[in-house]
């Protein structure tokens, strides 16, 4: 579905491959995420744009509300914060029952994922959107995504570290030669999980091991 461009657009922020705006479409408010001119913001924007035809409206997928081919731009449901925001500095305490709902939402939205052949590769709390009202939690930003065929497990060939360090699996890492987008997947929701419940960041860094415990806002 092409759209016209949303109107009054206020920058929100910038990532590595496009910008996010405020605005409105027909009088309801949305983000705008805006690839860049030329070949690889082209091709960041049409797979951002067929991922989301075919992941949409599952729970636990961001809300998509439509394109703008000349802008690049991909409209998508405002919600009010994400999964870092919400739940790591926020000044209230959650409690693991807290905790469970929300790993229990991006499963759902990871496993709509995986059943249409892609793999999202760069889970974190960042990229887990929240609708403070319904309490939805919602996986966005499908830049970096692998898409593959439905239901079909591969190995695909590593081209570089992609995601966030502090979430990648160990063969993303360490840079094999063959590695399964699918199950780094699962590796970095493990990850997820365990800062979630336990309050401590995930930190390969150095040791190898969970290295640091911060607050984060996290009882039993």
């Amino acid at each position: 579905m092409v759209q016209s461009p949303a109107s009054e657009a206020t920058l929100i922020g910038k990532g590595s491959q496009a910008s996010i705006q405020r605005g409105f479409l027909d009088s309801s408010p949305v983000a705008i995420k805006i690839y860049p001119k030329g070949s690889k913001g082209c091709s960041g924007f049409r797979k951002e744009v067929y991922i989301l035809s075919r992941v949409s409206g599952k729970r636990g997928i961001v809300e998509f509300r439509g394109v703008c081919e000349n802008t690049q731009a991909i409209m998508m449901k405002r919600y009010d914060c994400d999964l870092f925001q919400y739940f790591f500095e926020s000044e209230r305490r959650r409690s693991q029952m807290e905790a469970r709902n929300v790993l229990k939402q991006v499963c759902r939205g990871v496993s709509h994922l995986h059943s249409a052949g892609i793999a999202h590769l760069d889970i974190k709390p960042e990229n887990v959107l929240v609708d403070l009202e319904t309490k939805e939690f919602s996986l966005c930003d499908f830049g970096l995504s692998y898409v593959g065929t439905n239901n079909k497990r591969r190995l695909i060939p590593h081209i570089g570290r992609i995601g966030t360090p502090d979430y990648m699996a160990p063969e993303v890492l360490r840079s094999p030669l063959l590695y399964d987008p699918y199950a780094a997947d699962i590796f970095s929701l493990g990850l997820l999980f365990f800062a979630l419940i336990t309050g401590m960041y995930p930190d390969f860094s150095s040791t190898g091991d969970f290295a640091y415990p911060v607050d984060l806002n996290v009882t039993p």
